[in-house]
């Protein structure tokens, strides 16, 4: 069983996430909170395996809470109104990146995300780990390496715009 918190200040997207929860049979909705103060609690508390969560925040931002954590979860799905974040999203390890309104069919392939990376993957959850804590102490790399068939390109990280995943690959727009 998945257990699943979400963290929403929004009562009617709240509700509709809350529903699109029940509809998965193998996942269970273990609490949520509507503010960076009671969210810590609860994810500290009850330890969700996903953490689905807004941007926006009654007292600030997804990014204060994950600062405020002791260890920052492993799977975060951000579920937000504004595509700006994404990046951010990502060298935070989000495990994906929803625009409201929610779509049913894509939360269910994010679920599926976190089911193959969490089943069968546990080097996967390693470098996830190695990769969040050196966010959280701001040892970021100032460029990555983006690999394809024919080559390999360095992009400074402050350029990348925005990141799109397809099946296995991922398309990155930089400026």
């Amino acid at each position: 069983m998945i257990t699943v918190a979400i963290i929403e200040d929004e009562p009617a997207v709240r509700k509709e996430i809350s529903y699109l929860i029940q509809e998965e049979t193998d996942t269970a909705l273990i609490g949520w909170s509507d503010s960076v103060r009671t969210a810590v609690k609860l994810i500290e508390e009850k330890k969700p395996d996903v953490i689905l969560m807004d941007i926006q925040l009654k007292d600030g931002t997804a990014f204060d809470l994950l600062k405020k954590l002791n260890v920052i979860p492993q799977n975060v799905i951000f579920i937000t109104a504004y595509n700006h974040f994404a990046i951010k999203a990502i060298k935070y390890g989000a495990l994906d990146y929803l625009l409201k309104p929610v779509d049913q069919t894509e939360l269910k392939e994010a679920l599926e995300r976190y089911r193959r990376r969490s089943d069968n993957n546990p080097q996967w959850m390693q470098q996830l780990n190695m990769a969040q804590n050196a966010m959280h102490h701001g040892d970021l790399p100032e460029s990555i390496a983006l690999t394809s068939i024919h080559n390999v390109r360095i992009v400074a990280v402050h350029e990348i715009v925005y990141c799109k995943g397809d099946g296995p690959y991922t398309f990155f727009l930089s400026e």
